[in-house]
């Protein structure tokens, strides 16, 4: 099994990031810290990564 954990700046994502998710069925939160929104996400197979990275993708490019 695969495990992926990663913090990353959502600041400059348009909208309500936790909602945008979770229309994808993904759920995440996230924080206001250093200056900016921040989203840790965690996940343990190669189809929960390639997931939120397709989901990422398409938020970040709207």
């Amino acid at each position: 099994m695969n495990y992926y954990d990663k913090t990353f700046d959502i600041s400059k994502i348009r909208g309500d990031f936790s909602e945008r998710m979770k229309a994808k069925d993904i759920m995440v939160q996230y924080r206001d810290h250093f200056n900016g929104k921040w989203c840790r996400v965690s996940m343990g197979t190669e189809e929960e990564i390639a997931q939120f990275c397709q989901a990422l993708k398409s938020i970040a490019a709207a």
